[in-house]
């Protein structure tokens, strides 16, 4: 983005220039010149804007990211949990079955 920004304050250097020789331009070049100047002004805040709702949308990514990490976290613990819950309640069969035999 910062490649957009030089390119748009190049844009604005030159217009001012260009502005500055005003006094010499006739009043339809004066017009151009400042309707560029005003263009140049509303690309550089669209820049802006595009520039601010990347961020937001990369913040967003992020959040998201992390979101999937912990619901990751969370399958892999529920299963553990399910295969420790197997696991006891094969004991506890067992155990029954041990018990019936005595």
């Amino acid at each position: 983005m910062r490649n957009w920004q030089m390119l748009f304050g190049g844009a604005a250097v030159g217009v001012m220039v260009l502005t500055g020789c005003a006094s010499k331009t006739s009043p339809a070049d004066q017009d151009q010149l400042t309707q560029v100047q005003e263009y140049t002004q509303r690309t550089e805040q669209s820049a802006q804007a595009a520039q601010m709702a990347a961020e937001k949308a990369a913040e967003a990514a992020e959040r998201a990211e992390a979101a999937a990490n912990k619901a990751a976290t969370a399958a892999e613990l529920a299963a553990q949990r399910a295969t420790e819950a197997t696991d006891a309640a094969g004991k506890s069969t067992q155990a029954f079955e041990m018990g019936q035999m005595k």
